[in-house]
């Protein structure tokens, strides 16, 4: 049960006549905020109007130029996502992206990678790490934990100087060799005469903070993850629900007092810490020298890391002098914002199945503003409502939980079971429209006259419930660049997307795509694609307009599946639905375009027409480009047959022919070797019995059965019980298509090529004043 029983017992004397929300009168802001008054106004609530975003810009051009929308999907699209954050990251300097980037907007499982690049870099700024010119900035951080031999030839993850990790095993990682997972450290490497390394020879340790990740990805296990080249590995998986399920019904008595017989809504759940402090000890630490491995989840570091870790200490990245932050940390990063799902009253007892509202209840967490367009955006740090960066990450990705409306299960059956086993992982925080006395006259209503005081429908009670960003219908983090009218959007999809099918070979819904373009139907405007992701982009191709191919109504958008068939002109076109195994388009590239006139009036239901008011400007100049953790099965097969083929029988796996990448004989395209080998241990293990043994005949059905799932493996599945070599391929997959952004068209090659990010003129002084301002209640 750990410490967190000790949480929940010592929350007793604090309960009594503190007001909901979780956040006690003293510590917070005096409530409720009233109007901004003009743009220096700070702890006020700017009207909503999506057409006109106020906050601190991190650029001074008109239109954001090149936004990073990163999707959910747990511990499946964290990896993808830092896949595609190192692609962001590498380079020699003046050509690290993510120093290019206006704004990066995460969601759920994508904010833990996004949690690591942020808190590594505001370590940076501090001071905690000496400067290195091999790996300036946060190129230390992305160095992959393999010992890759073939990278003389050509580079993979690990840059050629680094003569330190080139081992015996060619694709073997720190985390996976001898139990390192039990031996990663931050101790300096020197030279075997005791003299620092020279220049250019990697740090041995550089390789230990991505192998950290690797061996702690598994976040609700006390010890690391396991090494696995199965789909599945369950070995520890019953005894860490088996703890949890014990904490969770010793706190039923406090959780049923304070959150069901009053209406507290006091954080008493202890999966949800369990959740919190796993994120923490994963992706925002690394052992000191001398560290006892496995670190388990429940430190008191990262329990103070959840308390301390302000809004105001991450602004120091994007506010820092210009020479000191371009010496540390690399240069000024995007501006983060994280996306939740903001819900009204007392979600318990909301049983609605339909949608929630796009251009209302996305709710945007950013250092200087926060807010939602039902509550209204506060300008001023989130700290006013209690939220500090690691609470922020939680309510981002919290999926289980009351406010869940994307199951297929009633909701009521749902509320019932997370309710009734305190396993709810939500986060309310006081509503900033309404004054602590009102939340403190709440406190004493019992049920169930508190339902009274408290209207699901409206904006007015008491708190705020966040949850996870994708359950607002945007689990892309898309919403949040489009209201500020960011102009190149780089879509990270990790998210789980895949329907199975029993009559067909399953199916991609798209469904977060379709809700993101129905909000944009809302206002008039549509994403066309250049062509259906099953074209392989050669010859002519059809335009795919979503407006046309997403199907809508009260309970779901996604995707329809074009009735696609062969034909005298075209024999050889794919007749099959759109799957994860047949995804052709590496980087899927749109166009935002205007309706034509009328045409909403059949694409929506009950809506009349463009909602102008609140439309951003510019969305006619928007451009997206969408990687997706989807493949081309049959080609990466074709591929893997003829990298193995060149084995001789008995001396195992050509990895020095692949030379860290290859490129396939008939498309052109690069694959990386050591997914291939991911792809192959998938595809032979999908026999009973794996690769020993098999004939021909069997290895031809294992291969080409299509039996495997990555890269569309089950969210909860890889949150809860993942392996050390899973994620290493989601992260090996987002790398590769990142790179292949650069060729993808000129009008990004030309935002890559550009000069990194500057502080725009005439904020000078105030970043830090409105920061500290808002930083101190």
């Amino acid at each position: 049960m750990r410490s967190t029983i000790a949480i929940c017992v010592g929350a007793v004397p604090f309960l009594y006549g503190c007001a909901v929300g979780g956040v006690s009168p003293s510590t917070s802001a005096s409530l409720p905020l009233h109007p901004c008054g003009d743009l220096t106004s700070v702890n006020c609530i700017i009207d909503y109007d999506s057409a006109h975003v106020e906050e601190l810009r991190p650029t001074s051009d008109l239109y954001p130029q090149l936004g990073l929308a990163m999707s959910g999907g747990g511990s499946k699209a964290a990896p993808f996502a830092m896949g595609v954050l190192k692609r962001f990251v590498d380079g020699p300097a003046g050509e690290q992206w993510i120093y290019k980037t206006d704004y990066l907007s995460s969601v759920s499982g994508s904010g833990y990678a996004a949690f690591y690049m942020y808190y590594k870099a505001y370590e940076l700024a501090h001071g905690k790490y000496a400067y290195d010119p091999a790996f300036p900035g946060l190129q230390r951080f992305f160095v992959d934990s393999r010992r890759l031999n073939s990278n003389i030839d050509a580079p993979y993850f690990v840059d050629v100087r680094s003569q330190d990790l080139r081992g015996v095993n060619d694709v073997e990682s720190v985390a996976e060799s001898n139990d390192g997972c039990t031996r990663l450290s931050v101790q300096n490497y020197a030279e075997p005469d005791g003299h620092p390394p020279s220049p250019g020879v990697i740090d041995r340790h550089y390789a230990n903070y991505q192998g950290w990740v690797e061996c702690y990805q598994d976040l609700l296990m006390s010890k690391h993850s396991p090494v696995s080249t199965s789909q599945r590995d369950i070995g520890n998986l019953g005894g860490t629900f088996a703890s949890m399920v014990t904490e969770s019904v010793i706190s039923l008595p406090l959780h049923y007092f304070s959150n069901l017989l009053f209406d507290w809504r006091k954080p008493l759940s202890p999966s949800q810490y369990d959740y919190l402090y796993g994120i923490e000890r994963t992706y925002a630490y690394i052992p000191e020298p001398g560290t006892q491995l496995p670190v388990g989840p429940h430190e008191d570091r990262f329990r103070q890391m959840v308390k301390q870790f302000t809004f105001a200490d991450l602004s120091t990245i994007y506010t820092g002098d210009e020479a000191a932050t371009n010496a540390t940390v690399g240069g000024y990063l995007p501006k983060w914002i994280l996306q939740a799902t903001g819900a009204s009253g007392n979600v318990g007892v909301d049983l609605s199945r339909a949608p929630y509202d796009l251009a209302t209840d996305v709710f945007e967490i950013t250092f200087d503003e926060f807010g939602s367009g039902r509550y209204g955006y506060v300008r001023g740090s989130p700290e006013l409502v209690g939220l500090t960066v690691p609470l922020s990450v939680l309510s981002s990705a919290a999926f289980a939980d009351t406010a869940q409306r994307s199951l297929k299960y009633p909701r009521a059956a749902v509320n019932a079971l997370l309710q009734g086993l305190n396993i709810r992982w939500g986060l309310d925080i006081p509503n900033y429209n309404q004054s602590n006395l009102s939340r403190v006259k709440h406190s004493f209503l019992i049920w169930p006259f508190y339902f009274l005081d408290d209207d699901v429908t409206t904006p007015k009670g008491p708190t705020i419930h966040l949850s996870d960003g994708g359950q607002s219908g945007d689990n892309l983090g898309m919403i949040s660049l489009l209201r500020r009218s960011v102009q190149n959007i780089v879509v990270v999809a990790g998210e789980n997307d895949w329907h199975r099918d029993e009559k067909s070979d399953g199916f991609i819904s798209l469904s977060s795509l379709c809700s993101v373009n129905y909000y944009l139907v809302q206002h008039g405007y549509t994403m066309v694609f250049e062509a259906d992701p099953r074209d392989p982009g050669t010859g002519p191709t059809t335009p795919f307009d979503l407006s046309q191919s997403c199907q809508w109504d009260d309970k779901h958008r996604s995707i329809s599946i074009p009735n696609v068939t062969a034909s005298s002109e075209n024999p050889a076109k794919d007749t099959t639905n759109i799957t994860p195994f047949n995804w052709r388009r590496r980087v899927w590239i749109a166009d935002i375009v205007k309706l034509k006139h009328g045409a909403t009036e059949t694409l929506t239901l009950n809506h009349a027409g463009p909602d102008t008011a609140h439309t951003p400007p510019g969305l006619d100049s928007v451009k997206i480009y969408y990687l997706m953790s989807a493949l081309d099965q049959k080609a990466w097969i074709k591929v893997v047959r003829e990298w193995y083929q060149a084995a001789p029988d008995g001396t195992g796996r050509p990895v020095r022919k692949c030379q860290g990448v290859t490129t396939g004989q008939s498309d052109g395209l690069t694959y990386s070797c050591t997914l291939l080998e991911y792809v192959h241990d998938t595809m032979v293990s999908s026999v009973v019995g794996g690769e020993d043994g098999l004939s021909p005949e069997d290895r031809v059905i294992a291969e080409d059965s299509g039996k495997w799932v990555f890269p569309q493996n089950s969210t909860a599945f890889t949150t809860y019980s993942n392996s050390i070599y899973l994620f290493r391929a989601y992260r090996d997959l987002g790398w590769l298509y990142a790179n292949d952004l650069l060729t993808a068209d000129n009008r990004l090659a030309t935002l890559l090529k550009r000069a990194p990010n500057r502080r725009p003129a005439g904020l000078d002084g105030i970043y830090r004043s409105r920061t500290i301002q808002a930083s101190r209640p």
